[in-house]
């Protein structure tokens, strides 16, 4: 499994998690809502950033596309792999490789509670 694929599984297991961040100062409150989605990995990942590869209107269809090629064991089945992305002019310069192991990473450090 390549490192596109890996991040799109590991991703997956955050599909339906929100977290309410509550900040506050003298009183006064602010609540920010994060919700992981299908259509976030694309932004996350930086994939959005590599401005020569033509990626469908649809975001979530590429997370799709990758989780699907896992799912069926053909990595052949989606054109959005790892070696495809990294080919991009934009792919050092935007850090995607790094955003990609965050993606990795993200279960490792992430505690879950249930309220």
């Amino acid at each position: 499994m390549d490192k596109l694929a890996l991040s799109a599984l590991k991703y997956s297991e955050l599909l339906g998690y929100e977290y309410i961040v509550v900040l506050g100062r003298k009183e006064k409150t602010r609540k920010i809502r994060i919700i992981f989605s299908e259509d976030n990995w694309f932004h996350i990942c930086g994939l959005h950033k590599l401005e020569d590869i033509a990626f469908p209107v649809r975001h979530k269809d590429i997370f799709n596309s990758v989780l699907k090629s896992i799912d069926n064991n053909n990595p052949q089945e989606t054109i959005y792999t790892y070696d495809h992305i990294s080919k991009s002019l934009f792919f050092e310069g935007n850090h995607v490789d790094a955003r990609l192991d965050g993606c990795i990473d993200t279960l490792l450090s992430v505690n879950y509670t249930n309220n």
